[in-house]
């Protein structure tokens, strides 16, 4: 359960810029991580108000996240630095504040001609400050490839494609890292300068053994306030056993400086 809420949570983003790209770069509402720098000199918070996963497997289980933040800071046009946390996790067998992420955001390529797309990669390392039942034996870290391209008017599209690794502890008390391939397929329309809609594809594959390899679906919007201020919602519902069969996820992003 516990990695089950924080994919909801680490993973939250939205390919909406093009209903409003000079608004703000944020990264919140779906599963997608999109390309978008935090301009030089600029502080972005976005934080997850409410997230909740129900397995409704017949055994009760749940789990919440609740206030997750991001804090994103713009070093130069196509470098940010940034800092995670998914906040207090609830579940059905314990409660308590999750690790620290940190990493940083760098712009590779730029849409040129309407056939290159644009291409981030981004980086996040955990730091094991949580609670000690949500801290895993050793350096988790993971590396992700992320990809957009406008495809006609206000339809856009959005990839994700990477390599996580997750330390472990054995039964026998032996640590071992299991690697994963965490991936997203977005797609989202800007109805006008203030609402967006969106929806994602996204699980990840294991390379080791020991993997669950959940697969899920989401469909929410984004609202912009003002230029400084989004919200947004949206409903997560799992497309195989292994992912949570429903969810609800709510938050925002706000521009500080």
């Amino acid at each position: 359960m516990k990695k089950t809420i924080l994919s909801l949570v680490a993973l939250a983003a939205i390919n909406f810029n093009s209903a409003k790209a000079d608004v703000m770069h944020f990264e919140r509402g779906g599963a997608s991580t999109v390309p978008g720098i935090v301009e030089k000199g600029q502080l972005n918070l976005e934080g997850g108000l409410f997230n909740y996963a129900d397995e409704f497997g017949g055994d009760g289980s749940y789990g919440f996240a609740i206030g997750a933040s991001k804090i994103r800071y713009g070093i130069h046009e196509r470098f940010e630095l940034r800092a995670t946390n998914a906040g207090l996790i609830i579940n059905d067998s314990l409660a308590g504040f999750d690790n620290l992420g940190l990493g940083f955001k760098l712009a590779l390529l730029e849409e040129e001609h309407g056939l290159m797309p644009v291409v981030n990669i981004v980086t996040d390392f955990q730091i094991p400050i949580g609670r000690e039942e949500l801290r895993n034996p050793g350096f988790d870290h993971t590396y992700l490839l992320s990809m957009s391209h406008s495809i006609a008017g206000k339809l856009s599209t959005a990839a994700n494609l990477g390599l996580g690794f997750v330390a472990n502890e054995a039964a026998d008390g032996h640590n071992y890292t299991s690697v994963n391939v965490p991936y997203v397929l977005n797609f989202s329309y800007a109805v006008n300068d203030k609402l967006g809609v969106f929806t994602d594809t996204y699980g990840s594959w294991g390379l080791t053994g020991g993997t669950s390899d959940p697969v899920s679906q989401d469909l929410g919007f984004a609202y912009v306030i003002n230029d400084n201020f989004i919200v947004d919602a949206s409903l997560n519902m799992g497309l195989n056993e292994s992912a949570p069969d429903f969810g609800i996820d709510t938050g925002f992003a706000v521009r500080l400086k």
